[in-house]
């Protein structure tokens, strides 16, 4: 539709840019800001004809980043499957955490600097345990990837939270999975929060 401007007045066109979801091919390079070309033509008073322009403008896309992430990954993509212990020592327990990775985007992305981190508190205050996954992992399209981590538990810090837990009666503990999610050259950090029971007298854990 044609946009009317008065003399000696400013205009302000609002403007919808779809970029369609089977064009962000795994090749797609996606920079800090794109160059959009901004091209139309006026009737302009006294001119003969239509006058044309074609001008070039550059986007930051920063702060829409959010909501193409938001389609490559969200929290409900993550589930923790299971988790088991593996090896008990006098200083130290190993318990294995299981995890699924759904990616129904459509686009294969990397998970890099997965790290699992221990709490028994929902405040992050002490660290009972953790596990790093060095290698970056590949997500391929339209898969569930089952990723395991064996997270090592410092048994003194443990039996002093569960102490402590005991007596505000509370025996839940707290896991925080973090990772950089990698698509083209975007990097962006997920961190997930999920909560289970442990005893360990029984070794009998629930996850909520």
């Amino acid at each position: 539709d044609d946009v009317s401007i008065e003399s000696k007045d400013t205009a302000k066109v609002d403007v919808l840019i779809y970029i369609e979801k089977k064009y962000l091919t795994d090749s797609l390079q996606i920079r800090d800001s794109i160059l959009l070309s901004i091209i139309g033509s006026a009737k302009v008073p006294l001119y003969p004809r239509r006058f044309k322009f074609n001008d070039n403008l550059t986007l930051d896309v920063s702060e829409y980043l959010s909501k193409f992430t938001d389609n490559i990954m969200n929290s409900d993509d993550i589930i923790l499957e299971k988790l088991k212990i593996k090896d008990i020592t006098l200083a130290t327990t190993k318990m294995e955490a299981i995890l699924n990775f759904n990616n129904s985007s459509g686009l294969s992305y990397i998970i890099s600097n997965l790290n699992i981190l221990l709490y028994n508190d929902k405040s992050p205050t002490t660290k009972v345990g953790s596990s790093n996954v060095e290698d970056d992992i590949v997500i391929q399209s339209d898969s569930i990837s089952i990723i395991n981590s064996v997270i090592k538990i410092d048994n003194m810090k443990m039996g002093a939270s569960l102490f402590r837990n005991k007596i505000r009666k509370k025996d839940m503990m707290y896991m925080s999975i973090n990772a950089d999610i990698k698509y083209s050259n975007i990097v962006f950090p997920i961190t997930l929060i999920k909560k289970f029971k442990y005893d360990p007298l029984t070794s009998k854990i629930e996850i909520q």
